[in-house]
């Protein structure tokens, strides 16, 4: 048992998640992040000139390339999108195309965007972890994925 994720991550090859003293949800790794993991994030950097419409303006970029992002974290000059992934489909393609399409959407408009760097994941261990707490107090069904299979 541990309360470190990287470690579970790590070393588990089973892993069980609990919250509140109850455990929500067990499995493999990648079981857990089939099940759960249903977004990417995208944190960005701007550079210190940049106007305080710029964060918007990137989030309308992202829409208008059909994507809907939310804002998951936000700092001054420094944000993290979570970007649902697509519905056209839940398999390792159409993952690939969009993450794909992520990054030519920021290298194309990096300039344009004023963005300093960025970076695109996938949910770790620990963010599953937070969003099933999260649900716990927000009230709802910590067992099933916001995501479509």
């Amino acid at each position: 048992s541990t309360h470190y994720m990287d470690e579970a991550a790590q070393l588990g090859s089973h892993i069980s998640i609990m919250v509140d003293g109850e455990v929500v949800t067990t499995g493999t790794l990648s079981r857990l992040k089939e099940r759960y993991c249903d977004n990417y994030f995208v944190e960005v950097a701007l550079v210190p000139e940049a106007p305080e419409e710029m964060q918007s303006r990137v989030i309308e970029t992202f829409q208008r390339a059909g994507m809907d992002p939310e804002i998951y974290e936000s700092f001054l000059y420094r944000f993290k999108l979570q970007v649902p992934f697509r519905k056209d489909g839940n398999n390792n393609d159409a993952a690939l195309r969009q993450l794909a399409d992520i990054f030519a959407l920021l290298e194309s408009n990096k300039d344009d965007l004023m963005i300093r760097f960025y970076s695109v994941s996938q949910m770790t261990l620990e963010q599953i972890f937070i969003d099933l707490s999260r649900k716990q107090f927000e009230g709802g069904d910590m067992t099933t994925s916001r995501r479509i299979t």
